[in-house]
């Protein structure tokens, strides 16, 4: 699944209307890293608060255009929002990670209802999470495996058991088989 332009337009419309047009006009022309690279720039440049559901849906997005590890650690610094949704969040930063015997599982994202974890798991010698070889949810149902191209799919398991009437996920965390 692509997120769809409807998805673009409702993350952009976070920022000032000129940069959210930018961010949209990029998805437009296949420019998609771009566009994720000025959304998360312009949520920090203007201190738009961001529920943290926003910004594991913004993680996802990253991580399909290949940029998550350039705007990570920028998507962690935003303005949180208390007011917005909070059932699926990045999972905090793991200070370290043995990276001595295969394979290598880093928390990415996790689920403030159940507990469930999205983890990262590189299977070969351990550089960086940045090339992910598969995906890995473990919630209290089980373990559940994913290839690392279905990140949507994982990530709407993860999101799921979320009862959290400001979460605004939902709409965009179906996908065609």
């Amino acid at each position: 699944m692509d997120a769809s332009i409807e998805q673009w337009t409702a993350l952009a419309v976070l920022l000032p209307p000129a940069q959210a047009e930018d961010v949209v006009g990029f998805r437009m022309i296949g420019e998609q890293e771009a566009g994720v690279e000025t959304l998360v720039e312009g949520l920090l440049e203007h201190g738009v608060p961001a529920a943290d559901n926003v910004r594991a849906e913004i993680a996802v997005l990253a991580e399909v255009w290949g940029v998550r590890g350039r705007v990570e650690d920028a998507l962690r610094r935003a303005r949180p929002d208390p007011a917005g949704g909070t059932c699926v969040r990045l999972a905090p930063p793991v200070a370290a990670v043995d990276r001595q015997t295969p394979p290598v599982v880093v928390p990415w994202l996790e689920c403030a209802t159940c507990g469930g974890v999205l983890n990262r798991v590189v299977d070969g010698p351990f550089i960086s999470d940045v090339d992910a070889d598969r995906l890995e949810l473990i919630d209290p149902d089980g373990t559940w495996g994913y290839e690392a191209d279905e990140l949507w799919e994982a990530f709407a398991t993860l999101h799921e058991c979320c009862d959290d009437p400001d979460c605004r996920l939902a709409p965009w965390l179906a996908w065609e088989d």
